[in-house]
């Protein structure tokens, strides 16, 4: 739910919004609880772009549960591109990215590894360093950025 609901989402991040989240999941309330709180939580405002302010609406979530699986997502990525590094005593930090920024944070991650599924549906950008210092960072539709060091 949260990666597809940028207002700046790409075209696929808009079918998963309007097919998956709105037209499934929030219609069979299939976690219902969830949903309770999010739309008592949920209140209308303006996004700043370059283009002037837009209408928006503002919805919470629990950046716990997404950094916690941001977090499984990066050992996951570890064991498989870094076999030989024991990550079991690695501290890991997460961080998100203003939507309205995409561009020009991830414009300087060139000189990193590279990762792609579903024409840009999925980025990833990683790096470590001998000392097994990592940046990993994430973008889900062109809209929705994450990093996550160690």
């Amino acid at each position: 739910m949260a990666v597809s609901s940028m207002i700046n989402r790409s075209g696929d991040g808009e079918r998963i919004w309007s097919e998956k989240v709105v037209g499934s999941t929030l219609r069979d309330r299939r976690i219902g609880p969830l949903i309770d709180e999010v739309v008592s939580e949920s209140q209308p405002s303006f996004v700043k772009t370059e283009f002037g302010a837009l209408p928006a609406l503002v919805i919470p979530f629990r950046c716990d549960e997404i950094e916690r699986v941001l977090i499984r997502m990066t050992k996951g990525f570890l064991r498989k591109t870094y076999p030989d590094v024991d990550a079991s005593h690695f501290q890991f930090k997460v961080g998100m990215v203003q939507q309205f920024q995409v561009e020009e944070v991830y414009g300087s991650l060139r000189n990193l590894h590279y990762f792609e599924l579903g024409n840009g549906v999925f980025r990833m950008w990683y790096g470590i360093s001998r000392e097994y210092a990592g940046i990993w960072a994430y973008l889900f539709y062109n809209s929705a950025g994450y990093f996550v060091s160690h």
